[in-house]
């Protein structure tokens, strides 16, 4: 193979220190994972990371009754998370936003059905920006079809039978 690169160089009068030496043909890369910034990740799940405790200390209240408290927290950020875990990373992403996006649907039916216009047009903005910010965080886009269907799914369960609303206007989700 470098006989032909000699052979191409020379004939037609190429520089030498431009060809590439090593060249494999490959050369284009994949982007990076396209990754939310921390304060969208903020926006969409109310913080930027999570904690986790990773000590315990064991606590004796009175005999023979022990408890575990915990001691001291592991910080695990979102942006860390979706290249070390991507899988687990969108499964955290899914859920916990759906939790926030659910309560945000109670808030804008809350707000519909007492005549609250102006602050409903500003729930209903929230959801769809954090609609469009769960496609960006997603690592694998597939889900992104499969969590709106069962977003719907569970609010328009919720609306048929009447469970959105508790008798004293509460939000029970």
């Amino acid at each position: 193979m470098n006989n032909l690169l000699e052979r191409f160089v020379s004939e037609f009068g190429i520089i030498r220190d431009s060809v590439p030496s090593d060249y494999t043909g490959d050369t284009k890369k994949r982007p990076p994972p396209e990754r939310l910034s921390p304060e969208e990740y903020a926006y969409l799940l109310m913080d930027d990371h999570y904690t986790v405790p990773t000590k315990f200390e064991q606590v004796e209240y009175e005999k023979d009754e022990w408890d575990y408290v915990p001691c001291e927290y592991t910080r695990i950020y979102f942006r860390t998370l979706a290249v070390k875990d991507p899988e687990f990373h969108d499964w955290v992403i899914c859920t916990v936003s759906r939790k926030y996006w659910f309560r945000y649907a109670h808030m804008a039916f809350f707000c519909q059905k007492q005549g609250y216009i102006l602050l409903e047009d500003v729930i209903n903005e929230h959801m769809e920006k954090s609609i469009l910010l769960l496609r960006k965080s997603l690592i694998n886009k597939k889900l992104y079809r499969e969590e709106l269907r069962l977003r719907n799914d569970l609010l328009s369960d919720l609306l048929n039978t009447g469970n959105l609303q508790h008798k004293n206007s509460e939000c029970i989700i």
